[in-house]
C-alpha cells in the first residue's frame, strides 16, 4: 500500500533523476514532477502547488518561499557534492 502523501519532486534530466520519481513514485501515492536544467523553457508554475514534502534532487530550480511554504511537512534538498562545489559535476569532487 502507497503513503498518502503528495509529494513535489524536482530534479535535472539525469537517468538518476528519473530513478529517483520512479521510485518515489512506487512509495507515494502523488507525485508530482518535474525535470528541468539550465537552456529549457522555465519549468511549470508551481506556486499554486499543495501538499505534504517537496524533494528536490539535482536540481537547479529556485523555489519560491510561497511554494516551499505549502509543502505541510517539509522540503529536502540533495545535492550530491559539498556546497563550494555546486553546479555540474560537482559530485566528482564529493568522491575525490
Amino acid at each position: 500500500m502507497k503513503e498518502n502523501y503528495k509529494i513535489l519532486f524536482v530534479g535535472d534530466c539525469s537517468i538518476w533523476s528519473s530513478r529517483a520519481a520512479e521510485f518515489l513514485g512506487t512509495i507515494f501515492q502523488t507525485v508530482t514532477t518535474i525535470f528541468w536544467e539550465h537552456g529549457m523553457p522555465p519549468p511549470i508554475d508551481i506556486g499554486s502547488w499543495q501538499g505534504d514534502w517537496i524533494i528536490s534532487f539535482k536540481s537547479d530550480v529556485i523555489l519560491t518561499s510561497e511554494t516551499i511554504g505549502n509543502a505541510k511537512l517539509g522540503a529536502i534538498n540533495f545535492h550530491p557534492a559539498p556546497p563550494k562545489y555546486r553546479g555540474i559535476g560537482g559530485y566528482y569532487y564529493a568522491v575525490d
